[in-house]
């Protein structure tokens, strides 16, 4: 016996199955968890390959663990004639789709012993088909649909232990209800456990129009708000198949005291939306064999088209039909007329609605012998884009708890514990050693969630015998808790008294899971929520407990229910996203206009650059030229650094000089008075002081001159002076 390969496991995959697209991986999907589904259903047969005479395969379900285990061949040996069970789960509800995964354990313990089963999942062809032959000591494993196989088999080996196999990505299928095992083994010692665990279907959410006769009718529910005379029993009779509702409000003669019936279609999804038409039926023929002549208005008594619901009374001989929501009146009735026979109500065009799952007739006539029958079979209505809010992966998700009004007896606290890891919520209501029965604590536990949403659905489930956790007072022991009362209820903060506890779900505002159900001491509690329940928007799931005694303890497990998200929300990031949209649309426009504008512009200057072009060609070449100069310049300067620096010498020297001569004309000058001279005048001061005259000394080449505060003086008129001063 030898495993095939996971390569050819994955040709037959390819081949035989057809793995859900990019495109239709980003369709609108509704995933559910196989497990969470209450209702589903085993069978198996064998039939087909029953192996051996005497054969008796043995198959069992495990609810709370939810597995399959099967013993195909209950012989010592079923070589050579292999048998083969197929098993199916039955789902309560269509997919579409399969994915997540499933592990096939070949080593469990077989019951009633405590050896080890060897199964085989080996072959050398895995499986294209049901109804697999399989001969001598070899064993396989296959999955899928009745139409589709999704897993081949033969991947695990010979004598595997456990084997995960991986549904990602999904694989599409046919629509249906059924999921199916097939198990070959060849002794009676090979067992197989599948853990059905991991497993999801899905179905893709549908279009945003849907006609309600289509399978969208959950149920039928209706209430007598005005009963009318006493004694009087309204009837209501909902077919089905032929999608009709017929309301009779009036079991005998109730011309003096009309009463007055709602009668609320459920559907199974929320919609915002309604359309089409309904049509009501006046003389249809009635339980008993009697034609109905019922009326809309028209009678000898005055009646007018309501605006709200159950505010019509009704006297004497008269009758009206209404038609709308819960929230919505769409029909407000008196079309149809006294005695009508046939008369249809369009809904063009259609109306918007405040989210909703239930659409509503309101119905009064006056004697046993009228009935209304509405023809649902032309009504649609527009399905909220719902998106599923994962609970357990919400990153902020977080718990606050309350009991402050019914603490218990003295010394009571209660204990409550969130593991995010498993997605549960433990509640420990009563902590005390002796009993909490005379004064039941109740404990408040709300669920708090990043985002609002505006239906529920899935399973609530809860678990009474689990063991008590670390954290609680009585960790390790097993819980006996209780859910039991005299009746459910519709509204929060109840009071629970003796030995008795409860359990309540739901959100702030409604009471979705109403209590009382399971009973004493109960084991595992699931509550379909079948259909959504739409609610107000809300972030916050709420849970209710009360237990008496300190060993009762109860855990709310999270991972099968749905919440979705509030269709305002969508319509907002609709909104936000067109509001971007039409901002960008507008900078287009603008950059458009601006480009425009600057077309002429940058025309203009592309021309003036094409006529600068021979400017610039010529300022290219004087600025060639001009380098070369400035080259040669720097050349000149750099030769002539030497004879510079002998200038700046000599000039030093000839300061030298200057002064020195400074100095000996001082002192020649006023060394002896002056000479009268002709004039007559006799000098007995100098007549030049030179101490005091700023003198510089500038040069260039051969000449030089001074430079004095008097003015500028050739220093050769200095030295005539000097020697005509000595001539004197």
């Amino acid at each position: 016996m030898m495993a095939s390969t996971l390569t050819s496991v994955a040709v037959v995959l390819a081949m035989h199955c057809s793995v859900v697209t990019a495109a239709q991986a980003n369709q609108a999907m509704d995933w559910r968890d196989v497990c969470n589904d209450p209702n589903l259903v085993i069978t198996s047969s064998w039939a087909a390959r029953p192996g051996p005479p005497g054969n008796a395969p043995v198959v069992s379900f495990d609810r709370g663990a939810c597995t399959l285990t099967v013993q195909p061949c209950s012989l010592s040996s079923c070589q050579n004639t292999v048998p083969g069970v197929i098993l199916e789960v039955q789902l309560s509800t269509p997919f579409t789709a399969v994915g997540g995964t499933f592990v096939e354990v070949g080593n469990s313990v077989i019951p009633g012993t405590t050896t080890a089963s060897h199964a085989d999942d080996a072959c050398t062809t895995p499986a294209t088909t049901w109804g697999q032959v399989v001969g001598g000591h070899n064993g396989i494993s296959v999955f899928g649909t009745r139409s589709t196989v999704i897993y081949p088999g033969c991947a695990a080996g010979a004598n595997f232990q456990t084997y995960s196999v991986s549904l990602n990505p999904p694989t599409s299928v046919e629509s249906t209800t059924f999921l199916r095992f097939e198990s070959h083994q060849s002794v009676q010692s090979e067992y197989v456990v599948f853990q059905l665990g991991g497993l999801q279907v899905g179905s893709v959410l549908p279009d945003p129009w849907v006609n309600i006769c289509a399978g969208q009718i959950v149920g039928v529910t209706n209430t007598t708000v005005h009963s009318g005379p006493a004694g009087n029993v309204p009837r209501v009779v909902f077919d089905r198949e032929a999608c009709t509702v017929l309301v009779i409000p009036c079991s005998g003669n109730c011309a003096t005291n009309v009463p007055t019936v709602l009668v609320e279609v459920q559907l199974a999804m929320p919609f915002t939306g309604v359309a089409g038409m309904f049509t009501e039926v006046g003389n249809s023929v009635l339980p008993g064999g009697t034609r109905s002549h019922a009326d809309d208005c028209g009678s000898s008594v005055t009646q007018s088209p309501v605006s709200a619901w159950s505010t019509q009374t009704t006297v004497t001989h008269g009758g009206i039909s209404v038609f709308g929501t819960n929230s919505t009146i769409i029909y407000p009735g008196c079309g149809g007329g006294a005695n009508f026979q046939t008369y249809s109500v369009p809904i063009d065009p259609p109306r918007a609605v405040s989210t909703t799952s239930v659409l509503r007739f309101e119905s009064h006539q006056s004697v046993g012998s009228e009935g209304a029958l509405f023809q649902l079979g032309g009504i649609s209505v527009k399905s909220t884009p719902l998106q599923t809010i994962d609970i357990c992966s919400d990153p902020n998700v977080r718990i606050t708890t309350d009991w402050a009004a019914l603490p218990g007896p003295a010394g009571n606290a209660p204990r409550v514990i969130f593991n995010k890891a498993s997605c549960t919520i433990f509640v420990q209501p009563c902590t005390v050693s002796a009993s909490c029965a005379n004064t039941v604590p109740r404990v408040s536990i709300y669920l708090q969630l990043s985002q609002p949403f505006i239906a529920v659905g899935g399973t609530f489930i809860e678990i009474g015998n689990s063991v008590m956790p670390a954290g609680s007072t009585t960790p390790g022991a097993t819980a006996h808790a209780d859910d039991t009362c005299a009746t459910s209820y519709s509204s929060w903060n109840q009071r629970s008294s003796g030995h008795n506890g409860l359990s309540l779900f739901g959100t702030n505002s409604t009471v979705i899971y109403p209590g009382c159900i399971p009973g004493f001491n109960f084991k595992t509690f699931y509550y379909p929520i079948n259909p959504l329940r739409v609610v107000p928007s809300t972030t916050t799931l709420r849970f209710e407990s009360h237990q008496s005694v300190n060993t009762e303890g109860v855990v709310f497990k999270l991972g099968g229910l749905r919440v979705y998200k509030t269709s305002t929300i969508l319509a907002n990031e609709v909104i936000a996203q067109q509001s971007t949209l039409s901002t960008v649309s507008t900078l287009v426009t603008n950059v458009a206009a601006s480009v425009a504008t600057a077309a002429p512009i940058l025309a203009a200057v592309s021309t003036s650059v094409a006529g600068h072009a021979p400017v610039q060609a010529s300022l290219s070449t004087s600025m060639a030229s001009a380098t070369v100069t400035l080259a040669a310049v720097s050349t000149s300067v750099a030769s002539n650094v030497p004879q510079l620096a002998s200038v700046a010498a000599a000039m030093r020297t000839l300061g030298t000089t200057v002064a020195t001569l400074r100095a000996a004309i001082n002192a020649a000058v006023n060394a002896a008075p002056i000479a009268a001279t002709a004039s007559g005048v006799t000098a007995t001061t100098p007549a030049i002081d030179v101490s005091s005259t700023t003198m510089s000394i500038k040069g260039e080449g051969r000449q030089m001159a001074l430079e004095t505060s008097c003015g500028t003086i050739d220093p050769c008129d200095v030295l005539r002076a000097l020697n005509g001063l000595r001539t004197v």
